[in-house]
């Protein structure tokens, strides 16, 4: 059991750093904005980077983790949010104990963790929840163990909308913490710092949800797997001078995108927009290329190897994807979660237009 765990502990969703990034961004992005509505802003691409991990989640859990992981960031000495953070919230914030279990391997699986024994996620449940909450599952029966009766947890609308309203007015604040905190003090006095009922209110009133009202359809049909020639992509590749067209790598790239039943061309459009399908003139190439996607931040923090990088690009594509709505253009919304450029789809959109040609 402790090295799925630890592998969950490994993972991390959010940070510090992170949450840096995103401001600075915001910042550039929408520099005459007030600061409460900056704060708005960041929220949402916190909510985002969250919700990508919150899956077959009812909303008023959703709600209650999300409050509860960013108060644990903001409040304690960790310094970031892992998956396993968020596996132990989903496990104690499920309002009923049936089938816990699968959700509990449906989560793991679309994480991408490998195959674990249903008798160890039940253990671990066992291990993180209330008494009263054990699955009856792993009680057996021969145990003297006295099995109490799950508590019944009823949530009306009015309970729904109180917990919306009270998350929506602790995130505003925690937003505005953050971005108040990781702003150059330098430029700051105290008196830029004072937050009032009126910036509190107007943050409220701005405040997104991501919830999303519209059926969720998941990966295009031009996004899913399909056989390429490896011979026109190869000479695409040359003539970009490209250390992806060596055999090697591009073997590498079209079996994780077999693997993962995504088009191999996305994944190469990517590493185009990301670093200009890796330059063999580049003198840093043969470190880039474990690491054209810039996963985790970029090759220079993150230099791992093609199958792993190619690994990581194809399952978020799957995991980011996977609750899109209808009326969301796929590349936009790849982009809420995979760049900070907020043009970045514009150029993955358009090589990939390219590859298809081909």
């Amino acid at each position: 059991m402790d090295n799925f765990i630890q592998l969950l502990e490994s993972q991390n969703i959010l940070d510090h750093h992170t949450i840096m990034r995103l401001r600075t961004h915001i910042e550039s992005k929408h520099a005459e904005e007030s600061k409460m509505i900056k704060a708005d802003l960041l929220a949402n691409h916190i909510n985002k980077i969250i919700d990508s991990h919150l899956h077959n989640t009812l909303n008023e859990e959703k709600l209650n983790i999300r409050s509860k992981l960013i108060e644990t960031l903001l409040t304690s000495e960790i310094k970031s949010i892992t998956k396993k953070n968020v596996f132990d919230q989903i496990i104690e914030q499920s309002a009923t104990k049936e089938n816990l279990n699968t959700l509990a391997k449906k989560w793991l699986i679309h994480e991408g963790s490998p195959l674990i024994p249903e008798d160890t996620i039940a253990k671990y449940i066992a291990e993180t929840r209330d008494s009263e909450f054990v699955p009856d599952s792993i009680i057996s029966s021969n145990s003297d163990t006295h099995i109490v009766q799950p508590v019944k947890i009823k949530l009306n609308l009015f309970n729904f909308k109180k917990i919306a309203f009270i998350t929506s007015v602790f995130l505003a604040i925690c937003s505005f913490l953050i971005y108040v905190n990781n702003t150059n003090k330098s430029n700051l006095t105290n008196s830029d710092v004072t937050i009032t009922t009126n910036d509190i209110q107007e943050s409220i009133n701005n405040f997104k949800f991501l919830d999303r009202k519209t059926t969720p359809v998941g990966l295009p049909h031009y996004f899913k797997y399909r056989n390429v020639s490896k011979t026109n992509l190869t000479s695409f590749l040359d003539s970009k001078n490209s250390l992806l067209s060596d055999d090697q790598n591009l073997n590498i790239i079209l079996k994780v995108a077999d693997e993962y039943q995504i088009n191999p061309l996305l994944l190469i459009a990517i590493a185009g927009q990301e670093q200009g399908y890796v330059p063999r003139k580049h003198q840093q190439a043969h470190k880039i290329v474990n690491n054209p996607y810039n996963v985790y931040g970029s090759w220079q923090k993150y230099n791992t190897n093609l199958n792993d990088s190619s690994s990581v690009t194809a399952g978020t594509i799957k995991k980011v994807l996977f609750d899109r709505p209808s009326n969301i253009d796929p590349f936009i919304y790849l982009n809420e979660t995979y760049a900070e450029d907020p043009h970045w789809w514009k150029g993955v959109k358009s090589i990939f237009k390219q590859l298809n040609s081909l």
